[in-house]
């Protein structure tokens, strides 16, 4: 399962990615804040989930390419 959230830095984006860290295969982690975005893909590393994380605002069309 692949699983992309958006906001994933704090609040119910945080929580939906400790949540999905177990079950998806690949978790794409989508925020602001790069700082907390490595913090918390560090927290939910395992070994069969993959985390990728974005520093972008995904209202923002540029910083999206």
């Amino acid at each position: 399962m692949i699983v992309v959230i958006t906001g994933a830095s704090s609040g119910i984006g945080r929580e939906l990615a400790a949540r999905y860290a177990p079950k998806a295969s690949k978790l794409y982690l989508i925020a602001r804040r790069e700082e907390s975005l490595r913090e918390l893909a560090d927290e939910l590393r395992n070994n069969k989930t993959i985390i990728k994380t974005f520093s972008a605002d995904v209202t923002d069309f540029e910083t999206l390419r």
